[in-house]
């Protein structure tokens, strides 16, 4: 299969890389022992712990019964391939791969200890938000509820229908954005965020973008733009967002398929005006509300946004921003403007349920992994553990980290 390709492409890759840099070592080691000064001979051979573990890990790897001139991948990455098995769970594994599962099982370990009152709140904390992670009784007991109540809070999923709680004439797309950034941490359609000015790192800006990844949780810009010859990835697709509708409470009905046709409508359209434009643009909040025709107050969200977050910054509307895609701005705009409320709710309501709906129930897991196996053609998923401990070493990197420091190095 694909995957079983490009392990081999990458443990080939992986091996010559490692054989290159033990040989750059080896190298910088004899020329250390060259001599200089006249005395006793002194061997060229290095021998330290270091170089013969290295020269160890070297030769295990190796398959020395194969002719390298006959099939040099054989005999440079037999040996591993002998001792290593390529997880279900993977599409591709590695020493990296390795590494990081020694990692994930120490993380593991920290986090499910008991710790007391009188540690770091932020390793309690992280500590309990693991163990809520993995308590897929709990998780199967409350359903999809929780999901469902964020929904309502963020402007609800048409899609569902009546239980959906979507109002048409109470629905503003502004509004609904800045719910979203602030309660379910996505940025449907637009991104903001602060950090440095590419232009002088002494300062921090906000930064107007895409969505660091468009494809979010589903089919890449690229699919959208060549939809012929992604034709089953589509059905995929399609599948995948209607069973998660119908466990959601949607009913099978001719408006359920009209509005997941729109989505994918919308979202082609989202592709293609993504096109390449001015990634680097420093204007005010005055500028930016013209670049767009006036039809978004800028500052306004920036502010509501954060208001909530109970920010008492300000921002005014002489104060810079930088926008990183000009183009994409203007003409998104332009189709928020232009397109039915209902569609953006319902696209709105869909990137939030892929973002959050595999933290519910095991069914919404399952349903996620059909869809992926599509372009993984893994076996098996991804244990809820580990996913757990991947989702809270992004969001708390340096708790984690502090963790792992304390465990191995103190």
């Amino acid at each position: 299969m694909a995957h079983r390709h490009y392990f081999r492409v990458t443990l080939l890759s992986i091996s010559l890389i490692a054989f290159i840099l033990i040989v750059i070592i080896l190298y910088a080691r004899h020329k250390s022992t060259i001599q200089t000064t006249p005395g006793p001979t002194v061997p060229l051979l290095c021998q330290s712990p270091v170089c013969i573990s290295a020269g160890m890990a070297l030769k295990a790897n190796l398959n020395e019964s194969v002719d390298p001139c006959h099939d040099f991948y054989a005999f440079a990455c037999g040996g591993w391939e002998a001792s290593h098995t390529l997880p279900d769970d993977k599409m591709w594994y590695n020493n990296f791969n390795i590494l990081d599962d020694n990692v994930s099982h120490s993380m593991r370990m920290s986090l499910s200890k008991n710790w007391s009152t009188s540690d770091s709140n932020a390793v309690t904390y992280a500590s309990d938000l693991y163990k809520a992670c993995i308590d897929e009784e709990t998780r199967n007991a409350r359903g999809v509820t929780p999901l469902i109540e964020m929904l309502n809070t963020v402007g609800s999923w048409p899609i569902l229908g009546q239980s959906g709680g979507y109002n048409e004439t109470e629905f503003d797309w502004k509004d609904a954005f800045v719910k979203h950034v602030i309660i379910s941490k996505s940025s449907p359609v637009f991104a903001l965020s602060v950090s440095g000015d590419s232009m002088n790192s002494l300062v921090n800006r906000i930064h107007f973008s895409r969505p660091t990844d468009f494809r979010g949780s589903g089919l890449h810009r690229s699919h959208f733009l060549n939809p012929h010859d992604y034709i089953n990835y589509f059905r995929g697709y399609v599948k995948y967002m209607l069973q998660s509708a119908l466990l959601l409470g949607a009913e099978y009905s001719t408006q359920t398929k009209i509005d997941i046709d729109n989505i994918v409508e919308f979202e082609t359209k989202l592709a293609q005006l993504s096109q390449t434009g001015v990634f680097y643009e420093k204007v005010s909040f005055k500028m930016f509300n013209e670049m767009t025709d006036n039809s978004v107050d800028w500052m306004n969200i920036t502010n509501t946004v954060y208001k909530e977050l109970n920010e008492t910054i300000r921002m005014k509307s002489d104060d810079l921003v930088i926008v990183e895609d000009n183009c994409y701005y203007m003409n998104v705009t332009q189709l928020l403007t232009t397109t039915p409320n209902r569609v953006i709710a319902n696209y709105f309501g869909w990137k939030l349920v892929m973002n959050l709906g595999s933290h519910t129930t095991k069914q919404f897991r399952d349903i996620r992994f059909k869809f992926y196996q599509l372009f993984t053609e893994v076996e098996k998923d991804v244990e809820l553990w580990r996913s757990c401990t991947a989702s809270i070493s992004s969001q708390l990197p340096y708790v984690l980290s502090l963790l792992y420091v304390d465990q191995h190095f103190t």
